[in-house]
């Protein structure tokens, strides 16, 4: 029965969709219906078309393929998998046209596009490395468009062992040779709209993945662990979205495997907004994400988070877990939710079309923000602070500053310090605030 799933072409899945109705028509397409006997509907939205006509995403869970809503049918359908037994895919634009990686007869997988019905191929650097193409690990895939979608970003695997960005532009392949990679190398998550900003993780010389840009063709980390910290979790952190603004948005992990998300600009630098994953933004003023880990979708607007269930006021017994895309006018909201049977926990699709009041109330972003800072210590010592700030002095319960920092994003180490409480005075301009802090 799978297999006849995954070789149809582009059949619409018979899925009783939950329909909920919210104030003004906001509705909410949950997609975690049983599709037969065997097989559910896993995975979720990873990437809405900028004019909110289309949303695609992946069942990395039950159906190892790929699927795209639309907003006049409704519906979610399943991508037309070619030769192969499963594709990739990443994004989708204002036409339709599909971004991703799709198998050969033999399981080899080429980073390309599906347009009418057909998967067209992207060229391919001569150093790929050929052995490990099945493996969809390290599959080359293209996973971003660029605004007008003459730019495409994807990620290729080299023959000297490390996954490198690259670019198609108008349909010619564009590579960064000269990028000094350690590990692993660089992961592309997303481009902005003109393709100068390019988003995603690069490994550390401890295999860290740490979250990074690339600007015109410069390697940034946006933040810098504690490398001498030998006690801390492996850190997995990703700048995963670039806003229409050029506003990068990810998270970050502490020592404690604990979630820090944050929004990063030129302009204002790295800030840590949430102490939750934040999954993209609409602009610097509109973020969104999830509350934890495991938390309610929220939404961060004019430095005020709240759930997204109660913003849009849903009422809905649906878990929405977390909201990884949106359109460029806000109409639409998707990405993952969780669901739980028999079969265990798993996660689901769902997309939210919003009404012209909700819409209202998200693009009305007030002018004046005050962001509010929030502190927290992790168990190793690592000191997070969240919004706008100019300083921060730490002083002993004696009063003394026994560790300050100027640089906003900055995470500050405590670890050498003693046990015990400390007052963190964040200062941003003429105002100030205190918080408490317990160094164990």
């Amino acid at each position: 029965m799978k297999r006849l799933l995954l070789l149809a072409l582009c059949f619409t899945i018979s899925l009783n969709v939950s329909l909920l109705q919210a104030q003004e028509q906001t509705t909410l397409y949950y997609f975690d219906e049983i599709i037969d006997d065997d097989i559910l509907l896993g995975g979720g939205i990873l990437n809405v078309s900028p004019n909110g006509k289309y949303a695609v995403g992946y069942d990395d869970i039950f159906m190892e393929t790929g699927y795209v809503w639309d907003a006049t049918s409704k519906k979610l359908a399943m991508i037309d998998t070619g030769a192969g037994e499963s594709v990739l895919v990443n994004d989708v634009d204002d036409n339709g046209t599909i971004l991703g990686s799709f198998q050969n007869e033999d399981g080899i997988y080429s980073p390309g596009y599906l347009k009418d019905g057909e998967w067209h191929s992207l060229p391919v650097p001569e150093d790929i490395k050929e052995s490990r193409r099945k493996d969809s690990d390290y599959a080359p895939i293209a996973q971003a468009f660029s605004a007008d979608g003459k730019i495409i970003g994807g990620t290729i695997y080299y023959n000297e062992g490390k996954f490198r960005p690259v670019l198609w532009i108008d349909g010619k392949l564009q590579e960064f040779p000269d990028l000094q990679l350690e590990g692993q190398g660089f992961y592309l998550y997303d481009i902005s709209n003109d393709g100068s900003i390019i988003a995603g993780w690069t490994e550390s010389s401890m295999g860290d993945r740490i979250a990074a840009i690339i600007v015109n063709g410069e390697l940034k980390k946006l933040y810098e662990p504690d490398m001498e910290n030998e006690d801390r979790f492996f850190l997995e952190c990703i700048a995963s979205h670039v806003d229409a603004k050029g506003n990068v948005t990810g998270y970050i992990t502490d020592d404690d495997a604990i979630l820090h998300g944050f929004i990063y600009n030129e302009k204002d630098g790295l800030k840590y907004i949430s102490e939750g994953p934040i999954g993209c933004s609409l602009n610097d003023n509109c973020v969104f994400g999830s509350i934890s880990v495991w938390g309610d979708a929220s939404i961060i607007k004019d430095g005020e988070e709240s759930t997204l269930k109660e913003f849009l006021k849903l009422d809905t017994d649906k878990f929405i877990s977390t909201v990884t895309a949106c359109s460029a006018d806000a109409k639409i909201l998707a990405g993952s939710g969780i669901c739980a049977n028999d079969m265990g926990a798993f996660s689901v699709p769902y997309v939210i079309e919003l009404s012209e009041e909700s819409r209202g109330e998200i693009t009305s972003i007030q002018q004046q923000n005050v962001d509010k800072n929030s502190v927290s210590l992790s168990s190793g010592g690592q000191l997070f602070i969240t919004g706008s700030y100019t300083g921060v002095c730490v002083y002993s319960t004696t009063g003394s500053c026994v560790t300050k920092d100027n640089q906003q994003g900055h995470i500050i180490n405590l670890s050498q310090l003693p046990s015990g409480m400390y007052i963190v005075k964040v200062v941003n301009g003429n105002q100030s605030q205190s918080f408490k802090v317990f160094k164990r």
